[in-house]
């Protein structure tokens, strides 16, 4: 037979149980509260007191929890007062050729300008036998992995260099081709779309902007880059403020004036928005269209009572800073083909009556 040992146990008040309960629940919480993952919330980015909600256990213990998501998913990072450089490569639906090997538009932005204004823009369109990574280096750089160095325009260097606060976009062309085939750009309103679309990329650094708010809108091309040029002036959608080519005029020079004759009394340096026209050369065929071209300004301009907004200088030079001020600049320069746009660039954008960036 067993014999059940019976240890008596002294029988205790059910509020001192309930104590003893809580009080062993509270240290134990503490002894392993440090085995928990430690989750470290992102700093908050507005001035915006968030409320927090407290919990408090034994020992009146305090511990912080965050808010609650739906409120924190109203915090929003504010964009810089000025931008920061930076040069991208854009993919794009309305490309002038898409599908290629190579993105469809650089985009370059210099320090210092300040997205709450308007935004000024410099589409450069460049010509045969490059792309628009070679021609924004300075040094020869390839289109594509597979591709050969081509010849740079130092594009980038020379916006810079000219301090204007403006966005510099360079379309894909004819990658590599020698070709002056506009693309889609033919299309009318193409270009505004394709504008529209750099704008909406580029919002995380540049702001919200849209075609039609834009500050001076400068058109510039280069070699075989004025048939696109052209192509834009006619049904590009998008009022243009100045005209730069750089040994490119071969042909149209009917076409520059007509853009000329509907925009005469804005040339006028104190209009409200005055425009400008600017065409160096080099001799040939670009040299006999800058000549028509001019000779047509004179009369247009004349009518105007001013044809002294005409600066014609047939001496060879590179541009002055006295000269990139003229309302119309027609004039000779050396080099060769691509120092027709290294050499000058960076004055005429000093002269397109842009601010200038802010030094940070």
């Amino acid at each position: 037979m067993r014999t059940v040992l019976r240890i008596p146990f002294p029988t205790l008040p059910r509020r001192v149980l309930l104590g003893v309960v809580v009080l062993l629940s509270a240290n134990l919480s503490l002894a392993f509260s440090h085995l928990a993952p430690q989750v470290k919330w992102p700093a908050r980015t507005v001035a915006t007191a968030v409320p927090r909600r407290r919990v408090v256990l034994a020992r009146s213990r305090r511990v912080t929890v965050a808010p609650p998501k739906a409120l924190a998913a109203r915090t929003a990072v504010p964009a810089p007062a000025r931008t920061m450089e930076e040069t991208r490569m854009l993919t794009l639906e309305h490309g002038a050729f898409p599908g290629r090997r190579a993105p469809d538009a650089l985009v370059y932005v210099p320090a210092g300008i300040d997205p709450a204004q308007p935004l000024n823009v410099v589409v450069f369109i460049h010509g045969w036998n490059g792309c628009a990574a070679s021609v924004s280096a300075d040094v020869p750089t390839e289109c594509h992995p597979d591709g050969t160095r081509r010849g740079p325009l130092a594009l980038v260097s020379q916006v810079r260099t000219s301090g204007a606060a403006a966005v510099l976009v360079v379309p894909q062309m004819g990658l590599e081709a020698r070709s002056s085939d506009p693309g889609r750009f033919r299309e009318p309103g193409f270009f505004r779309a394709f504008l529209a679309e750099v704008l909406s990329q580029m919002e995380p650094t540049l702001g919200r902007h849209r075609v039609e708010d834009l500050g001076r809108v400068v058109l510039a091309s280069h070699s075989g880059g004025y048939v696109t040029l052209l192509q834009v002036l006619s049904h590009g959608d998008v009022p243009v403020d100045e005209i730069a080519l750089f040994d490119s005029l071969y042909d149209g020079s009917d076409r520059v004036l007509a853009w000329v004759a509907d925009h005469a009394d804005r040339f006028d340096p104190a209009s409200a928005r005055p425009v400008r026209l600017v065409s160096v050369y080099r001799g040939g065929a670009t040299e006999a269209s800058t000549e028509e071209l001019g000779r047509g300004a004179v009369e247009v301009l004349r009518r105007e009572g001013h044809p002294e907004w005409v600066l014609r200088r047939r001496t060879e030079g590179t541009v002055t800073a006295a000269e990139a001020h003229a309302p119309v600049v027609l004039a000779r320069v050396p080099g060769n083909h691509q120092q027709a746009v290294r050499w000058n660039l960076a004055t005429v954008l000093a002269g397109a009556g842009m601010p200038v960036v802010a030094a940070r």
